[in-house]
């Protein structure tokens, strides 16, 4: 235990006064990691469903498909990146594939 100098307010004694929190600097903004919007190859094609990830592998070394990020030797999707490559790409039935 660790000794507590002669005439520091006891917590009874500082009843009147208002506690002070320590909240982070940006407790209000959301908690959210680079990697919770980034895919793997095989994230996005579980995600795609239809798509395997050889599939993304060859419309990366074609230039196609969505655009994709590069670490290192990791290959990762940003989700606002696909979700705009859909998008663009999005047919209405009828229309020319």
């Amino acid at each position: 235990m660790r000794n507590i100098p002669a005439g520091t307010p006891r917590p009874a004694e500082t009843e009147g006064r208002p506690r002070r929190r320590r909240v982070a600097a940006d407790a209000d903004k959301p908690a959210t990691s680079p990697r919770a919007t980034l895919w793997t190859p095989a994230e996005l094609s579980a995600a795609l469903r239809e798509v395997s990830e050889k599939t993304l592998a060859n419309w990366r070394s074609s230039g196609y498909g969505p655009p994709y990020v590069k670490v290192g030797t990791a290959v990762l999707y940003r989700q606002s990146s696909v979700e705009r490559w859909l998008e663009q790409n999005e047919k209405l039935s009828g229309e020319a594939a």
